[in-house]
């Protein structure tokens, strides 16, 4: 039986406009650090079609999952969303995903009879007393199902990788938390980037300069090194931390995770 807690849920959603810059490792392995470390009550939404970060906790694609949360929204309903959480054996529940979420997104592209932005909301609204953290991983198109999970969070974290055109997607999604900022459903929501993939040396300690002059108060002060077994964990059942506990990444995500839970204090 879940016991009902008197705080409210904080939903962070892991977001950015590149790919390979550690959306699904950071969600993974924020969601499991949280249960395991903190002894958090944590749940972990997939809102990425490729499923990769239901497959990391070891539970199958279902359409069942954040694909038939959002097809309320060609109904105009809220969503029983207890009905779509797995309990892992990881300590973290899940809402599955599926390329079954691309096919939701597009005819909610194409119908828009009901209010569409605020489906995830709403149906989080429903277990705010259940769970202390609700983390999303976001896939990197700007879909109905990435503004949803953007809409329902108080924090957007952001993985930046330093150098060649990242900072154009970290740009455009700036513009759209400015749009959103201007609405009811999104006046709330804060923006933080971290820096992942670093490699300690001259060079890069030198873009890493140039990006906290630019991006100032939003840049976290921790980084993510980058690890080999991250490489190797994505060929593994488990997160990142559960399988190397002492490795690089997962002290310098310890350390994020410490300063992103100050940010939201």
């Amino acid at each position: 039986m879940n016991i009902r807690r008197n705080n409210i849920m904080k939903t962070i959603c892991i977001a950015g406009l590149k790919g390979g810059i550690g959306k699904t490792t950071t969600t993974t392995t924020l969601a499991y650090l949280l249960q395991a470390e903190k002894e958090k009550r944590v749940l972990l939404i997939d809102a990425d079609c490729q499923a990769n970060a239901t497959m990391t906790y070891d539970v199958e694609p279902s359409d069942d999952g954040i694909a038939d949360i959002m097809s309320y929204a060609l109904k105009g309903d809220t969503p029983d969303i207890k009905s779509h959480i797995i309990t892992t054996d990881y300590g973290v529940d899940i809402v599955p995903s599926s390329p079954g979420l691309q096919v939701v997104n597009g005819r909610l592209q194409v119908e828009k009879e009901h209010s569409q932005i605020d489906v995830l909301k709403r149906a989080l609204s429903e277990i705010e007393n259940e769970y202390d953290y609700c983390i999303i991983d976001c896939g990197l198109q700007l879909d109905i199902t990435v503004l949803n999970a953007i809409c329902a969070s108080n924090l957007v974290l952001s993985p930046h990788k330093i150098g060649g055109f990242e900072e154009q997607g970290s740009d455009v999604l700036d513009e759209i938390l400015i749009q959103l900022s201007n609405t009811d459903i999104g006046e709330n929501i804060s923006l933080r980037r971290f820096v992942t993939l670093f490699r300690k040396n001259k060079t890069m300690c030198n873009f890493l300069l140039a990006t906290q002059e630019k991006y100032d108060s939003t840049l976290m002060p921790s980084y993510v090194r980058e690890s080999v077994q991250v490489i190797k964990n994505s060929m593994m059942s488990g997160p990142l931390p559960y399988n190397f506990k002492n490795c690089i990444a997962v002290k310098d995500y310890r350390q994020l995770l410490d300063d992103v839970l100050e940010v939201m204090a």
